[in-house]
């Protein structure tokens, strides 16, 4: 009966899709990292809010919220390589961004229609990062890799859009299928 009355969920998140050009060269940065799940290229992203499991009856209302965001486009460079670490032990390996006021903005504007909607914020800090591989659990950190790609810094690319996204759980991997696309309202 509880079955019966469950509604379908979706795993959404809004983010920034990643140009072809820098894709490329993210792809090129792969290297042998014991157990390491390295991203393809249709899954590079750089999330602006994680969504988890919502009701599909919200994605309507949540796609003409968003159609409402005025935001300009803006400038921005992947640069630097990193680790998030999850209980003392690394779980992602990334690719960090500039820091840059339109991003900010855009994530602040969102987060507030987001709130309007009485969806909840992330409790953490939002690090803007592409995520490149996915660690092993009790790996270590590829220290070599993060020392190696500290000081990258690849070409500046225009966002011009941002994406409802709703994510797939597929035995390769997850796999990323666009809902929606949000274009800016000026240019930069």
């Amino acid at each position: 009966m509880a079955s019966e009355l469950a509604q379908p969920t979706s795993r959404l998140f809004l983010g920034l899709g990643i140009p072809p050009a820098t894709t490329s060269e993210l792809l090129e940065l792969e290297q042998e990292i014991a157990g390491a799940r390295w991203q393809t290229a249709e899954q590079l992203h750089l999330t602006l809010h994680f969504l988890g499991n919502q009701p599909e009856s919200l994605v309507g209302p949540l796609i003409a919220a968003l159609q409402g965001l005025k935001f300009a486009a803006f400038d921005l460079q992947v640069n630097g390589a990193g680790c998030f670490v999850n209980q003392r032990s690394p779980s992602i390996l990334w690719a960090g961004v500039s820091a840059c006021e339109g991003l900010w903005v855009l994530h602040r504007q969102t987060a507030d229609c987001l709130g309007r909607l009485g969806l909840p914020s992330e409790s953490r800090p939002w690090r803007p990062h592409v995520t490149l591989a996915r660690l092993p659990r009790r790996a270590k950190a590829p220290q070599g890799f993060i020392e190696a790609h500290a000081r990258m810094h690849l070409p500046a690319f225009n966002v011009r859009e941002f994406c409802l996204y709703q994510s797939h759980a597929t035995p390769a991997g997850s796999r990323y299928q666009v809902l929606q696309q949000f274009a800016a309202t000026a240019p930069d």
